[in-house]
């Protein structure tokens, strides 16, 4: 994983996680890397478990932190250091989504899940006011809470259709607020970006 003249070996550990791995080994070194014009390898962070698990969207927030979003199934450890940082989907045979923070230097800082399945994540944006913003969707009861609180929401249509989210998360990644777009169809938000005064612009 070092695009420079040194090596970092980590063929042993590949196909167990190689979804997670691979999402999340590239976009720590390009993103430490980029202060150096994408030349000079930082390093490189592990995230997996015992099942599929996918990193889907991310950002660094103002304060250099790493904020980063997908999809596991069974149980998955989301700290990449010493440490472990287990969560286990709560819907059998199934799994969820994770959000987890890291500080600027790669250490874990923060996680929390969302409770449903399937889940899909295709945006995240940091707000003008510090808050995370999260998009995607969802096509049956989920739990968008990722503390201890829960605040559940359900598409309208009972056929499978994906139904659009906006998910809003403070700083620290407390749940704030959650709502859904869309009516009996198929909907999705394809674009989120942050506007004035804590606002959000969201497309689909």
């Amino acid at each position: 994983m070092n695009p420079g003249t040194g090596m970092t070996e980590r063929r042993a550990q590949w196909r167990r996680v190689h979804s997670t791995a691979a999402c999340c080994f590239c976009v720590l070194a390009l993103v430490a890397g980029a202060s150096a014009l994408g030349q000079d390898f930082i390093g490189a962070q592990r995230i997996g478990g015992s099942g599929n698990d996918g990193a889907q969207v991310m950002t660094v927030d103002p304060g250099g932190a790493l904020w980063i979003v997908g999809t596991f199934t069974d149980e998955i450890d989301v700290d990449p250091g010493q440490g472990t940082h287990i969560l286990t989907s709560a819907i059998p045979s199934g799994g969820g989504g994770f959000i987890l923070r890291l500080n600027p230097d790669g250490s874990f800082a923060w996680a929390g899940q969302i409770d449903g399945w399937p889940l899909f994540f295709s945006s995240i944006v940091v707000a003008t006011d510090g808050s995370i913003a999260v998009a995607g969707t969802f096509d049956r009861t989920a739990d968008f809470d990722p503390g201890s609180g829960v605040f559940s929401m359900t598409p309208p249509s009972s056929n499978g259709m994906n139904q659009a989210f906006v998910l809003r998360l403070s700083s620290t990644g407390d749940f704030l607020w959650a709502g859904q777009i869309g009516g009996v169809g198929g909907d999705g938000v394809t674009g989120l970006a942050a506007a004035g005064e804590g606002s959000l612009i969201v497309g689909g």
